[in-house]
């Protein structure tokens, strides 16, 4: 149970960075920095089961293995499935120049992919309401500030929370994004 709590912190802080450093870009992941496909899907390599036996192999090589999570492929495929394509893919690519995949790496490669992440309309949406209902209910902002990184139906999934009572708001948001 502890090594899952510290994992969520490892995936909310990589997105964190992420989206505050994407204006400054991160050369050296791989990865393509051409179009903003919203999908979603398989067939842009988010979520099939050689990128996430690719991932695991990757975090089982780091010594304190952060990121173990991966190694489920039920969880791997999942949270690879929320991210938008190009950014599932951008972290894909990201990770497989990777020797090992730590913590350090893992958020790396968000910030590698962060700048292929345009705001929509909905991420300004649900970005707002979110730091709101976090006024309201104190929880982390964590879950507010990394909506461009996923596919537009699990930010409306995500904004449908925001109307759960304080006690709700934070597990029906990492039920949303996957973690």
């Amino acid at each position: 149970m502890r090594q899952l709590r510290i994992d969520k912190r490892v995936r909310s802080v990589a997105a964190a960075v992420a989206i505050l450093l994407a204006p400054l870009g991160a050369p050296g992941c791989g990865g393509s920095d051409e179009g903003t496909d919203t999908g979603g899907s398989a067939a842009a390599g988010g979520g099939t089961s050689g990128d996430c036996a690719l991932l695991c192999d990757k975090a089982k090589a780091c010594p304190n293995n952060t990121v173990a999570d991966l190694c489920d492929p039920a969880f791997c495929g999942g949270f690879l499935e929320r991210l938008r394509d190009d950014i599932s893919a951008s972290v894909v690519a990201c990770a497989t120049d990777a020797t090992q995949l730590c913590e350090s790496e893992w958020s790396a490669c968000f910030v590698a992919a962060a700048p292929l992440a345009t705001m929509r309309p909905i991420d300004g949406t649900f970005t707002e309401a979110c730091l709101q209902k976090r006024m309201e209910c104190s929880h982390a902002d964590d879950h507010c500030l990394g909506s461009r990184l996923y596919d537009e139906a699990v930010v409306e999934q995500a904004e449908a929370c925001l109307d759960e009572s304080c006690a709700e708001v934070v597990d029906c948001l990492d039920a949303a994004f996957g973690n």
